[in-house]
């Protein structure tokens, strides 16, 4: 049987659009906030500050949810970006890694990167065990520094860090470090394009935190993926479709990884029905396509929500960016 990807393949279909999709919202958030900043520093007026880019600053968010955690008071700086950490995290409790398969571009230029390579041979769909678990550990010793910083930060730490004006401006500082980086840090970033071309999905695998973050919440998923051993012939469409690289042609009744990204592909692709399915709790069948549209409702519903409660523009207005900034780049003597 062949599967035509995209017109026998909504849930595919869905995915990619919605990917493309993300990537346009962020490059015009990127495009904004640099029109921000430039009238920040040139004396213009007023611009605007699109929030998503607080969905930049892993770092702060954290912190935010910490103190938030601990005094139940909302960062009001960068509330967008514990939006997103909070909703990024939660539905990772119920659809897995849907945000890294659905709505990062880091994701999406991942699997393009490898598709663009087509079938050629000299590049490795999978490292050798020897290579492949020691490198797994890179991005979950990022998730262990992650933890550390959650529970054992005090909550006055956390308080402390958040009053800083550097904390204030962490977007701003964030675009200026990428905005003038040197030879070393293109070099850094052509060698990890390189690496995602030549090994697949290389950065998500192996080195993002975020990901290994979202890969243990989605461990507790009510999703399971079921697999029929009676209707699996192993033909491996599935394993070969996976951008997660997750063992499914040969795994268990139950397909379990943390690398598993809730894409769905490899429900869509599978010739053999009832051979790979998602199961609500392993009882309820849901198809591919109806899991993308829970996942996407769930996310933005919650954004829509946040946005309609006050919880997605930061309270900072123009003026105070500016003197923060001025303040944050004056010489020191």
């Amino acid at each position: 049987m062949k599967v035509k990807y995209y017109r026998d393949n909504p849930a595919i279909f869905l995915r990619r659009g919605v990917q493309l999709l993300s990537l346009g919202i962020i490059l015009l958030a990127a495009f904004q906030f640099g029109e921000f900043v430039s009238a920040l520093r040139s004396g213009g007026a007023e611009s605007y500050r699109p929030p998503i880019v607080e969905g930049f600053l892993p770092v702060a968010a954290v912190v935010a949810l910490r103190n938030f955690a601990a005094t139940g008071v909302f960062d009001v700086v960068h509330p967008a970006g514990l939006i997103i950490l909070i909703l990024a995290l939660g539905t990772a409790f119920i659809f897995r890694r849907g945000l890294c398969s659905w709505l990062c571009p880091l994701g999406l230029l991942s699997e393009s990167l490898w598709r663009l390579g087509g079938k050629a041979k000299w590049r490795i769909a999978r490292l050798p065990r020897y290579i492949d678990y020691p490198l797994l550990w890179l991005k979950y010793a990022a998730f262990i520094v992650i933890l550390k910083y959650f529970f054992f930060m005090g909550a006055k730490d956390a308080a402390a860090f958040m009053r800083m004006p550097y904390y204030a401006i962490s977007d701003i500082k964030m675009f200026d470090m990428f905005g003038g980086l040197s030879w070393i840090g293109f070099a850094i970033i052509g060698g990890l394009l390189l690496l995602t071309f030549f090994v697949r999905s290389f950065w998500c695998r192996y080195l993002c935190p975020y990901g290994a973050v979202l890969g243990f919440a989605g461990l507790f998923s009510p999703f399971v993926l079921s697999r029929d051993k009676k209707s699996c012939t192993g033909c491996g469409k599935c394993q070969r479709a996976c951008p997660g690289i997750v063992n499914v042609a040969k795994g268990r009744a139950v397909v379990l990884s943390t690398e598993c990204t809730g894409c769905a592909t490899c429900v869509s692709v599978c010739p053999e029905k009832g051979a790979l399915t998602f199961r609500f709790f392993g009882l309820v069948k849901v198809k591919p396509l109806i899991f993308g549209i829970l996942f996407l409702t769930l996310f933005f519903g919650g954004v829509y929500l946040a946005k309609g409660e006050g919880l997605w523009e930061s309270s900072l207005k123009f003026e105070q960016y500016r003197r923060l900034d001025r303040v944050m780049n004056r010489p020191h003597r």
